[in-house]
């Protein structure tokens, strides 16, 4: 599949950038306080730094 951004209005540009680089949970993490309360987050990451990609 090739899109070219070029072609796309902003909002269907919006929705694929974030559809596809915004981080999704991978995880979920629980605690609990030592009063008894539970606790339950989800966990994502997403590299931030560039891979492969020359910086200037």
């Amino acid at each position: 599949m090739k899109i070219d951004p070029r072609s796309l209005d902003y909002r269907d540009a919006h929705h694929l950038f974030i559809g596809a680089i915004v981080p999704r949970p991978i995880a979920w993490v629980s605690t609990v306080e030592e009063n008894g309360v539970f606790n339950l987050a989800p966990f994502s990451f997403y590299p931030t730094w560039p891979t492969g990609l020359s910086c200037l």
